[in-house]
């Protein structure tokens, strides 16, 4: 919802949409023939995987990909086949494995969890949530530094409703969630984020934080200045603070695992049609989005456009073979009548950009940096790692300067050169 401003030079405001009352239960969708899931990491060479095309996984077999990786590991949410292995190229050049499986009709349940549930500890959520609906960063919850976790009951873009839903509608599971995450981390100080005069009666066991409706107040950054008190400093992160943020979704999944001792891989999406009006629906990880437009009844057109995430913060997709990733909340299909399109246009100088931006960055200036690709001198000048990517600069821009895009690009490059600078030390 907007906000029109009375004089001319007041920024606009815009606001989450909530809920009144619950809405109708996510319409399933249909288990796929095919999934696709990702996994962070170049594919060099297959044979250098430590997995190959042809084998046979099992739902929720924790899967080691790449050699030294960290820990980390890959979990089908069905059982099947791996049929193709292959390279995916994500924004900004980020590179994946794309592992591609037909699924088993009778349907393969690994059961080493079901086994290691009985005692829960620190390394059976790090060794067993990686890849849950709304994908958690458990590693951090094993750093001794992590002493607060915040449960985000809420979405950080405009639109999108999947946590906000899940908040009001699996009271149980979230407490269960709760309950194991203290057990298992040994961290008491939880809260759980809600928007303002949003019902959370029914959670006794955890510090209920309200949150203001005006966007982007739900950012975790912001949450951190504005209800804990403390402000994330330039080129840190919430973990740097002793913070871990996870979704409601992640917390409701961990407590329906540890209570029915199965991994659940349900995910619930925000799709948002055409004509801005939207629906829950609910699917297994890795199934294709075109499965989802299927059934409800959505045609693709030549130049439209597919976003997933919110209309802030989302990326465009160029194929509807893209999957549901255990962390898309929100699908947009654009008609082609309504895209914006970015120009190249100079910056202008009006200062909206400034006017909105939460951070109280010098976004005219930075931009200049910015499209010269000059991203070191961005950094250390002007307040390039304080932007929280909220998107504000770029909807107020009148020039249409596609700004969020270039201090994406900046930040990812310069992490690209300190990771290559760290591997060559």
């Amino acid at each position: 919802m907007k906000k029109k401003s009375f004089l001319g030079l007041q920024a606009p405001k815009l606001f989450y949409e909530t809920f009144k009352s619950i809405p109708p239960n996510p319409q399933k969708i249909p288990i796929p023939d095919e999934i696709i899931l990702f996994h962070e990491g170049a594919l060099v060479k297959k044979d250098n995987l430590l997995i190959k095309e042809g084998e046979k996984v099992k739902k929720g077999q924790k899967l080691s990909i790449l050699p030294n990786d960290n820990g980390r590991y890959l979990m089908p949410p069905l059982s099947g086949v791996i049929k193709v292995i292959d390279k995916f190229v994500g924004n900004f050049g980020k590179e994946y494995i794309s592992i591609k499986i037909g699924v088993d009709k009778e349907q393969e349940i690994d059961d080493q969890f079901a086994k290691d549930v009985v005692q829960i500890n620190t390394d059976l959520i790090k060794n067993n949530f990686q890849c849950i609906p709304g994908k958690p960063p458990v590693m951090l919850l094993d750093n001794k530094t992590i002493d607060r976790i915040i449960i985000k009951g809420l979405d950080s873009d405009l639109l999108v409703m999947t946590n906000q839903y899940i908040t009001r509608s699996y009271t149980d599971k979230i407490n269960k969630g709760i309950e194991v995450l203290r057990e298992g981390t040994g961290i008491n100080n939880i809260s759980l984020l809600v928007f303002k005069n949003q019902l959370s009666s029914e959670y006794k066991n955890v510090e209920i934080r309200q949150v203001d409706t005006q966007y982007p107040s739900a950012f975790p950054e912001l949450v951190m200045k504005n209800i804990v008190g403390k402000e994330v400093p330039q080129g840190k992160k919430l973990e740097d603070l002793g913070t871990c943020v996870l979704s409601a979704e992640s917390v409701k999944a961990i407590g329906a695992a540890c209570e029915d001792k199965t991994i659940p891989f349900n995910k619930i999406v925000t799709v948002i049609k055409k004509d801005g009006s939207s629906v829950l629906v609910e699917a297994i990880i890795g199934t294709p989005i075109k499965d989802i437009l299927l059934i409800q009844n959505i045609e693709l057109k030549e130049k439209d456009r597919i976003i997933v995430g919110g209309p802030m913060t989302g990326y465009a997709i160029y194929t509807d073979e893209f999957p549901v990733l255990p962390d898309t909340d929100g699908i947009i299909i654009q008609d082609s009548n309504d895209v914006s399109l970015f120009s190249d246009n100079y910056c202008i100088n009006c200062g909206d950009c400034i006017r909105v931006c939460p951070a109280k960055i010098q976004v005219n200036m930075l931009v200049r940096f910015l499209e010269a690709a000059q991203y070191v001198d961005a950094e250390s000048t002007y307040d390039l790692q304080s932007c929280i990517e909220c998107g504000l600069c770029a909807y107020v821009c009148p020039s249409k300067i596609p700004i969020l895009q270039y201090i994406k690009i900046a930040k990812f490059e310069l992490a690209r050169t300190q990771e290559l600078e760290a591997e060559n030390d």
